[in-house]
């Protein structure tokens, strides 16, 4: 599949699911990812929620996007948290509504 074909269907489907386990517990939950230039699927979230103790324990996921045509992606990959201000601020300027979470690239709750 195209990375322009990606990009329409995550555009379209405007949240993933995102699905990880823990504990063998299987574990799903809407997330709003922008398709970076280089590929690779970016979100935000807060250091202390549930899912960031699960990914340091299991990197693994998949997301699910499902557009209004009823278009089908799943990804799978591994979660990538080590960002830092710059990769923060470029995510910032790529969807400016996460400012309403984190106001910049050094709160210190921003993942």
């Amino acid at each position: 599949m195209s990375i322009e074909t990606m990009k329409r269907i995550i555009e379209g489907a405007r949240w993933g699911i995102l699905a990880s386990s823990f504990d063998g517990q299987p574990r799903a939950r809407p997330m709003y990812f922008l398709l970076a230039p280089n590929g690779k699927l970016w979100s935000s979230t807060y250091k202390m929620s549930g899912k960031v103790r699960e990914f340091v324990s299991n990197k693994r996921v998949e997301i699910c996007f499902v557009d209004r045509e009823n278009n089908q992606l799943r990804l799978e990959g591994l979660v990538d948290m080590t960002g830092g201000p710059e990769e923060k601020m470029k995510l910032l300027k790529m969807n400016p509504a996460v400012t309403r979470h984190f106001p910049d690239e050094n709160a210190s709750q921003y993942v």
